[in-house]
């Protein structure tokens, strides 16, 4: 059994009903390549944003498939769930008349690689918006599929 990259403390109970210790199971470490390709792929999306860089942007997430939802606050300050298409948020983002929020940090707290398949990232934009993207490993590149957020 692998979990992830992380291990959690203690053990649990299998469906089968026998104890697993997961202190005893073996843990695969993913190459730092493809930590960094994760890496690279958040970035993207970070600068595209920042820059209203649509090449930078598409080349963060899986456009085919990549939505972004979240709880946003509404006009009157209620947080209100939505979900969007990231082809439609990139095309908001990057339109003449948006003016893209301003940030002076963001940084990873965690990256979780599973089955060198797929990734989720906890992000914190600088305090503004925590963030978790869902990836994906797609023709051997690193993409954004999914992207939830909360503005406290």
């Amino acid at each position: 059994m692998v979990v992830g990259n992380r291990q959690p403390p203690g053990g649990f109970k299998s469906k089968r009903g026998s104890a697993v210790n997961l202190r005893e199971v073996k843990i695969r470490r993913y190459s730092m390549g493809d930590y960094e390709a994760i890496r690279e792929a958040v970035f993207h999306y970070c600068e595209g944003y920042r820059n209203k860089d649509r090449e930078r942007l598409e080349k963060a997430f899986a456009l085919d498939v990549a939505v972004m939802t979240g709880y946003i606050k509404n006009k009157d300050g209620e947080l209100e769930l939505w979900s969007m298409t990231m082809k439609d948020a990139i095309d908001s983002w990057v339109a003449p008349d948006y003016t893209p929020f301003e940030f002076s940090e963001g940084r990873m707290l965690a990256v979780d690689i599973f089955h060198g398949l797929g990734a989720t990232v906890l992000f914190d934009f600088g305090g503004r918006y925590l963030e978790s993207y869902q990836l994906a490993k797609i023709d051997g590149m690193w993409r954004i599929v999914s992207k939830f957020i909360v503005n406290p």
